[in-house]
């Protein structure tokens, strides 16, 4: 009797023991996690964790924003700059959900190595609008650690996301 695998599909491994009267085919893995090994997913999961942890808590305080600027926008003498307020408050919740949601799909991404071009690119994006971001910030109001922390935490998506590569 002769042993070969087969893979069906990403999700099904098979091992189909062949001989000549019979075959007999077992399903002996199932699922992305338990037969590749991920490298960098403690360091996704972790930065996924991050990720959702300060979506969270910017999408809450814009949100009181948003509600601030259109009491601001209803009041006299106030709606030109209560309107330019608003639609900035809005722009933020949006990134905010934006990195919620990008920490929860990571989150989900984060034990599959064929999944690591997700975690480059969005790294890489993140990583470019921080950077305008921090060189905005710089010249108008100096340098601030959370901007600083919103440049790291992508960096570290991309380095996951390497490394997950590797293990391809």
């Amino acid at each position: 009797m002769r042993k070969i695998w087969v893979k069906i599909d990403a999700l099904y491994f098979f091992e189909i023991y062949v001989n000549l009267k019979t075959v007999k085919a077992k399903r002996i893995f199932y699922g992305r996690g338990l037969f590749m090994n991920a490298p960098g997913k403690g360091l996704l999961k972790t930065v996924s964790i991050l990720f959702i942890v300060f979506g969270a808590i910017a999408a809450v305080i814009s949100l009181l924003a948003v509600f601030g600027s259109a009491v601001l926008a209803t009041a006299d003498g106030g709606a030109a700059l209560g309107g330019i307020l608003l639609l900035a408050t809005i722009l933020l919740l949006i990134v905010s959900v934006l990195e919620l949601v990008l920490g929860i799909v990571g989150l989900g991404k984060s034990g599959d190595p064929s999944k690591a071009g997700y975690f480059i690119t969005v790294g890489i994006v993140l990583c470019v609008i921080s950077l305008v971001s921090i060189i905005i910030g710089v010249t108008n109001n100096g340098f601030q650690v959370t901007s600083l922390i919103g440049f790291v935490l992508p960096v570290l998506y991309i380095v996951g996301g390497f490394m997950n590569k590797k293990a391809l």
